[in-house]
C-alpha cells in the first residue's frame, strides 16, 4: 500500500515503510542546464516528504512502543491476577482438604474412642467378675479355715474337759419326743467322764437313757440311736453343718 503525496504538478509515490525515496526520471539532455525555479521546488517537496516519512516512522515506533509496553503490562496484570486466582484455588482447595481431613480424622477418633471405651468396659466388667470369684473363694476359704481352726480349739478343750459334751447329749435327747429306749454311744475317754453324770432331759419323755462306749468314735463324736433312727451329735458333723449355713449365708448375699 503506497501514500500519494502532492507537491505542485509532481506526484510522488511514498512507500509506507520504504526508507528511500523514489525519485523522479530527470531528462540527460536538461541536466546540463542550470536547474530551474520548478526543479528546484519540487526537490523541497521531496524533502519535505522525506522528512514527513521520519516524522510518520518515528511516530509509528513510538506507537508500537507504547503498544508493546502496555501489551507487557496487560501481560503482567494478567499472569499477577492468574496468579493470585491460582493461589486462592490452592488455597480454598487446601481448606476444602483440611475440613475434609479434619472430618474423617474426627470421625476416625471417635471410632477409635468408642472401641477404646468398649474395651475399657469389658475389663471393668471382667475385674469386677473375677474380683467377685476371688473374694467368694476368698470368704469361702476364709470360712473352711476358721471351722478348721475351730474344731482344733474345740477339741484341746475337750481333751482338757471332757464333760463337754454332757449339754449337747442334752439337748440332742430333749429334740427326741417321746421315745422307749435311747442309747447313747460315746468315745472312751469320754464315756468315763460322763458315765456318773445325771442327764437332763427336760420335757423329753426317755422310758430307759443309757451311755455305752464305743471304740470306733474318737474323742467328740456322739451318736444316738432310738427305735426311730440315729442321730448323729458328733462335734464333726455339727461343724459341717455350721459351715453349709455360712456358705448358703455368703452366696444368698451375692
Amino acid at each position: 500500500m503506497c501514500k500519494i503525496i502532492k507537491a505542485a504538478d509532481l506526484k510522488v509515490l511514498v512507500p509506507e515503510e520504504a526508507s528511500e525515496v523514489i525519485r523522479p526520471v530527470v531528462d540527460l539532455e536538461s541536466s546540463s542546464k542550470e536547474p530551474s525555479f520548478q526543479a528546484v521546488a519540487q526537490e523541497g517537496t521531496i524533502l519535505e516528504a522525506s522528512d514527513l516519512i521520519s516524522q510518520a516512522k518515528a511516530k509509528a515506533e513510538a506507537i508500537v512502543k507504547a503498544a508493546e509496553e502496555e501489551g507487557e503490562a496487560l501481560r503482567s496484570q494478567s499472569l499477577l491476577e492468574a496468579e493470585e486466582l491460582r493461589q486462592h484455588a490452592a488455597l480454598e482447595g487446601y481448606e476444602e482438604g483440611y475440613k475434609a481431613g479434619l472430618a474423617e480424622g474426627k470421625a476416625r477418633a471417635d471410632q477409635e474412642a468408642a472401641r477404646l471405651l468398649n474395651l475399657l468396659r469389658d475389663f471393668v466388667d471382667k475385674a469386677a467378675a473375677d474380683r467377685a470369684n476371688a473374694l467368694a473363694k476368698l470368704e469361702e476359704d476364709f470360712l473352711k479355715l476358721s471351722l478348721i481352726l475351730a474344731e482344733k480349739i474345740v477339741r484341746n478343750t475337750i481333751k482338757d474337759d471332757p464333760a463337754w459334751l454332757k449339754p449337747v447329749i442334752e439337748e440332742a435327747c430333749q429334740k427326741l419326743g417321746t421315745v422307749d429306749e435311747c442309747i447313747v454311744r460315746l468315745s472312751p475317754v469320754e464315756y468315763e467322764a460322763l458315765k456318773d453324770q445325771e442327764l437332763r432331759l427336760g420335757g423329753a419323755r426317755v422310758e430307759r437313757l443309757s451311755l455305752r462306749p464305743d471304740p470306733t468314735l474318737k474323742p467328740g463324736d456322739c451318736v444316738i440311736e432310738t427305735e426311730s433312727g440315729t442321730v448323729d451329735a458328733s462335734l464333726e458333723k455339727r461343724l459341717g453343718k455350721l459351715a453349709e449355713h455360712l456358705l448358703e449365708v455368703i452366696y444368698d448375699g451375692q
